[in-house]
This record gives C-alpha cells, structure tokens and sequence, in this order.
C-alpha cells in the first residue's frame, strides 16, 4: 500500500528532528475496515501524550496529502508487552529484562535475562541446574548464552512486578 510507504516516510523523516531523534518506528500494519495501526516506541518510553502528538502530525499529513479515503481509523500505540520484538534497537532498549525466546529451527524456549545486545545476536544468562561430579547434590549456575538474531523466531519481554 503507497499510504504506508508515504507513512513510514514521513516518520522516519520526523524522527531526524533533534526533538524526536530518540524515537523509532517498528512497525505499521493494515487491519481490515481501513484501520491503521502504527507501532512507535522510544528509547526511554514512550507516553500516551508523544502518541496522541505524533498520531495528530500523521493524520494531519494524511489529510493533506489525501493518501487515504474519507473513513479510516488510525492507531498510535508502543507494541506494548505483548507484542514481539522485532527491531535491533528494541533489544537494545530491554538490556537487563527477562525475555521468553521461541528458536527458529529447534522450536526450543529460552527464558533468561538480556544481558548485551551485539551487532547480529544477543547475550542472554539463566540458572541451569547441575548436578555436582561424585555427588548428588544439585546446584545452580548462570550459564551465559549468544544467540544469533537470525536464529529468533520470536522474543517476548517477560514482564517484572518487582
């Protein structure tokens, strides 16, 4: 659809003013009845008022610019927990969370703590249990893990209510 181009286009362009350098566009989607979902987020949090600012800039611009029909509704919204991380700058953001990992090829969960983010993979640590050599006594141990970004079907921040 050219309207999600023009859209995609628009933000990104946004994002180089200096006010607004530090929020990224993750996704937009088409959703039947002419909805339009657009996915923003920030690198410290996005708030409800930065959503309903950047949602009247593009609605604005779409009427103007006449890129879509007379009805549509459009959606301004952080993907919110629930929603997949999909972008290098989203791990980036979620350093020290938990994450659940679904594996591309093995279809194996990995749950642990993001512990660094690198150009093509991640570093996440967890508890596995051992048994110790000669005994049978149990232990517990952080085990560190690189994932390649590639090899992730899909990452989920798990969240705290610490």
């Amino acid at each position: 659809m050219k309207a999600i181009e023009q859209i995609t286009e628009l933000l990104n362009q946004k994002f180089t003013e200096p006010e607004f350098q530090n929020f990224f566009l993750v996704s937009i989607e088409t959703l039947p009845n002419d909805i339009i979902h657009i996915f923003l987020d920030k690198d410290d949090g996005l708030n409800l008022d930065e959503c309903a600012l950047l949602s009247r800039f593009v609605e604005q611009k779409i009427e103007e610019n006449q890129w879509l029909g007379e009805t549509y509704t459009l959606e301004v919204s952080s993907p919110g927990l629930s929603r997949p991380l999909l972008l290098h700058r989203q791990y980036r953001k979620n350093i020290s969370r938990l994450l659940s990992i679904e594996l591309k090829d093995t279809h194996i969960g990995v749950k642990g703590k993001l512990a660094e983010v690198k150009e093509n993979s991640i570093v996440i640590t967890y508890l596995e249990r051992i048994t110790l050599e000669g005994s049978k006594k149990k232990k517990d141990i952080e085990v560190q893990r690189e994932i390649l970004l590639e090899n992730i079907k899909k990452a989920l921040v798990i969240p705290s209510f610490k």
